[in-house]
C-alpha cells in the first residue's frame, strides 16, 4: 500500500484482487445482460485501474 501511496505501479502478481459486476439495461434486445454473472480480475496501477470481466455461463 505504501508503494501505491507513493504513486508507484505494483506488479499484479504480488497481490490478489477479484471482483464481480451486476449490470442492468432496459433495452429489450440486451435483456440477457440482466441475468448474467460477471466476475473479474483487477490490477491497480499508479494512475489507473484495469478491470477485466468474464461472463459466467
Amino acid at each position: 500500500m505504501a508503494a501505491l501511496a507513493r504513486g508507484e505501479d505494483i506488479d499484479p502478481t504480488h497481490y490478489y484482487m477479484r471482483t464481480h459486476a451486476i449490470l442492468e439495461t432496459v433495452d429489450p434486445d440486451l435483456s440477457c445482460i440482466n441475468r448474467t454473472l460477471f466476475v473479474g480480475t483487477v490490477a491497480r496501477l499508479a494512475d489507473q485501474v484495469i478491470m477485466t470481466l468474464f461472463v459466467i455461463r
